[in-house]
């Protein structure tokens, strides 16, 4: 009498030998006899990527003739533990007969059998080479001659998406104060319709905050020695005008009628302006590469994305298509549901949807395993593009050599199969690295370093390719704006506005003026610098004492020093005298507890001035204040 063998001892000797049960096996008998009454059984099809009919033990057995009825198991509840493989019994149901094989002789039948499904599935051991579909498009930029950095950021920041900002800010000021009951002190009771200068020198006070770091945005105005910025006092916008923009900024009608399935109907015309200016300034090359980017954002929002495994563990997730050396030529925000294409997944189906009019060219695409099948490489086969990545080994319809666990390459060897113009390679380097190509077979070449290493092919075209993305990501994060207390919507417009837009117009300006001096070369930051410069009239401006843009006699600030000195307030054109109240007396009334009114009417009104301070004072108030 054969010792049987528990449910423990079982699904152990299951697992080490990966042996999966399809749901045809289970079927063909009539449903689990043996173990269908067992609540904690996990021997069912968890991963459906795993293999189906591949089960096979015996060399006379066809696949799916095993079933769970022809593994005899103990009782549910025995613990009484099994001493070898050779333990297990196989009843075949052609010789009716009970057999007892080796874990050796299991292993090597479960190989011979598996890779003669394989071939009838038509994977091959034998690589061909692997020829590329023709590229019939060559790109040409859209713009031409010597550009300066402005011309070329404002194809970008054009007069239509200015204009789209200025009209819905409007809008959406003038029906806040209607619908909302705004304080009398509220600083929207001063607000008047913004012009499209003045949204351009919002824009560059903006990105002026990414290079000179401030704690909050209201430090930027203050006067303090800490922080005091001459450029935020000399520019005609002050903090409360800035925070009133800041407020009100926005990009449609939020009381027009709208889908309610559009879940980014606040930023969807600007996104799609943007995009297509992108477009429109330089069509990508051969290579485009997709990858996806996480922007922090901890707000109530129902496709805020959590991954513990990223530096932000909590953001909006973003898909991005690039070319080799970082331009972002399209851009989606992933709003807790992803298209779907008939015959591919969610993400091949976000992989066709980014290269929505790059197909049909003989393109190369390079994503990484995220996104990866054997179906995707088929509907890509067919419209005339290529593609190669990483890929997961858990995969639907992989060859058993790359699936499995077990067996696989030594230290620097190569495991590769071929089917339909598609290469599998499992590569083994300090750890196990699976490949997928239409254009690449399993040929090996030797690095580049300093230390050469022997690789595929595949893999060093890859790691070439692929750092479109972190290029694209690391110049945008060099002067990052985005504050934690933005909307999320404001947040996605800074981002295609100033990070990526600015990183789009300094690869452009260096495709016009590509030159082998590294001196004429313009980096992230001298392309902002400019860009400020333009939008905020400081052209001619070389240094700080410069920079005021009005015709006042008085002195830079920039030239005085921490000492406090009393001037004569500048006359009108009309040569009337300016007054205005004494800080210092008003402050010593509101202390002695005095209504603001009262205290507003009853100081007195004086034409001298700190510059240092930017207050008004009499002489007798200064003295008192500047004191303490």
């Amino acid at each position: 009498m054969p010792r049987r063998l528990s449910t423990e001892d079982l699904r152990r000797i299951l697992e080490e030998s990966d042996y999966e049960l399809s749901n045809d096996d289970r079927d063909s008998n009539g449903g689990d006899s043996d173990l269908q009454d067992e609540p904690d059984s996990d021997i069912s099809d968890q991963d459906p990527n795993i293999f189906a009919d591949d089960n096979i033990y015996d060399p006379d057995f066809e696949p799916g003739e095993i079933s769970r009825s022809n593994i005899v198991t103990d009782d549910i509840g025995s613990d009484s533990p099994a001493d070898n493989l050779s333990d297990i019994v196989i009843n075949s149901p052609r010789s009716k007969t009970s057999r007892r094989r080796t874990a050796g002789e299991i292993m090597q039948l479960t190989l011979q059998e598996i890779n003669d499904i394989d071939r009838e599935n038509g994977w091959s051991q034998d690589i061909l080479p692997l020829s590329r579909q023709p590229y019939n498009n060559s790109p040409t930029i859209h713009i031409q001659g010597e550009q300066s950095v402005v011309s070329i950021y404002r194809r970008i920041l054009t007069d239509e998406v200015l204009d789209l900002m200025v009209t819905q800010t409007n809008l959406y000021a003038s029906q806040l104060k209607q619908n909302v009951n705004i304080s009398v002190h509220s600083r929207m009771n001063r607000w008047t319709d913004i012009t499209r200068e003045e949204m351009l020198k919002f824009i560059a006070l903006y990105m002026l905050m990414g290079i000179v770091k401030f704690p909050t945005i209201e430090s930027c105005w203050k006067l303090d020695t800490i922080y005091y910025h001459p450029i935020f006092h000399n520019v005609n916008m002050s903090y409360n005008r800035f925070s009133s923009i800041l407020r009100c900024w926005h990009f449609v009608d939020y009381e027009a009628p709208r889908d309610q399935n559009e879940r980014l109907y606040k930023i969807k015309p600007l996104l799609n302006l943007v995009i297509n200016n992108w477009k429109n300034l330089l069509p990508p090359n051969e290579c485009i590469v997709i990858d996806e980017s996480t922007m922090p954002f901890r707000g109530r929002i129902s496709f805020r994305q959590y991954n513990p495994s990223k530096a932000h563990k909590y953001g909006l997730k973003i898909y991005k298509l690039c070319t080799e050396d970082g331009f972002v030529w399209n851009y989606d925000i992933y709003i807790g549901r992803d298209p779907e294409i008939a015959d591919l997944d969610k993400p091949g189906s976000v992989v066709v949807q980014l290269c929505d009019g790059l197909l049909e060219a003989g393109r190369i695409i390079v994503c990484d395993n995220y996104y990866n099948t054997v179906g995707l490489t088929k509907y890509l086969l067919q419209h005339k593009t290529d593609l190669f990545s990483t890929l997961r080994i858990n995969r639907k319809e992989l060859p058993w050599p790359i699936r499995s666990k077990k067996i696989g390459p030594k230290k620097d060897e190569v495991v590769a199969q071929q089917k339909d113009n598609v290469t599998v390679i499992k590569w083994r380097d300090k750890r196990d690295v699976a490949m997928i190509s239409t254009c690449h077979d399993a040929t090996m070449r030797m690095s580049s370093g300093y230390r050469p290493i022997l690789k595929p092919e595949a893999v060093l075209y890859y790691n070439e390719r692929k750092k479109g993305i972190d290029v694209c990501d690391q110049l945008s994060s060099y002067y990052d704006l985005k504050r934690k207390s933005l909307a999320w919507y404001k947040k996605i417009a800074l981002d295609i506005l100033i990070c990526a837009s600015i990183t789009n117009a300094t690869l452009m300006y260096r495709k016009l003026h590509s030159t082998t001096n590294r001196k004429l070369r313009k980096t992230v930051l001298q392309m902002q610098q400019e860009i400020i410069r333009e939008f905020l009239q400081l052209n001619n401006a070389s240094d700080a004492s410069a920079i005021s843009l009005t015709n006042s006699p008085r002195p830079s600030t920039s030239l005085i020093t921490i000492q406090h000195f009393l001037y004569k307030i500048p006359w009108k054109e009309d040569n009337t005298i300016i007054r205005k109240r004494c800080h210092g007396c008003y402050e010593d009334l509101r202390k002695e507890g005095t209504n603001w009114e009262i205290a507003a009417k009853r100081v007195k009104r004086v034409d001298t001035e700190c510059l240092q301070c930017k207050k008004s004072f009499c002489l007798c108030g200064f003295q008192k204040n500047h004191n303490k």
